[in-house]
């Protein structure tokens, strides 16, 4: 019965990451509605947090932070350095906080910050397919949520 919970929960981090991967990638496309990739992603993120961790309120917090992924950093017109993808990856890696503080994750926390910050910077700096990176970054968000659970 453990495994088959344990199952889901996999299963569900990974629909979830897809679904995240593709808002990534419409939200940032011409023909896209900008707003939809900061919605799924907060809704994604929530999402995935109360299925490892149950429900609290204060993951309402979670879905306002993930407003602010629309930044990358940078002026408007202006060419995004990998210092920029670096910010953006520390900032990816703050948005689950009220989680890691409800349920006193803080080793996994770590983990997790460890593993996201060079991951997004390398992964938008070196993957030049716009359509790889955007919807990777929505992916990577979601699918490295388990880490927080190591102790």
């Amino acid at each position: 019965m453990l495994l088959l919970i344990l199952l889901s929960k996999i299963l569900g981090t990974i629909v979830l990451a897809g679904f995240c991967g593709w808002a990534w990638r419409f939200g940032g496309s011409s023909n896209g509605i900008r707003w939809v990739r900061e919605a799924v992603t907060g809704f994604a993120l929530v999402s995935c947090i109360t299925l490892w961790w149950g429900w609290s309120y204060w993951y309402i917090l979670i879905f306002g932070a993930s407003w602010i992924e629309s930044t990358y950093f940078k002026s408007k017109g202006s060419s995004a350095m990998w210092w920029n993808w670096m910010l953006c990856g520390i900032l990816y890696a703050l948005i689950p906080l009220p989680a890691v503080i409800v349920h006193h994750l803080w080793v996994g926390f770590a983990w997790r910050t460890v593993v996201l910050i060079p991951v997004i910077t390398l992964w938008r700096t070196f993957v030049g397919d716009v359509q790889w990176s955007e919807s990777g970054v929505g992916v990577w968000q979601i699918i490295t949520l388990p880490l927080i659970l190591i102790p």
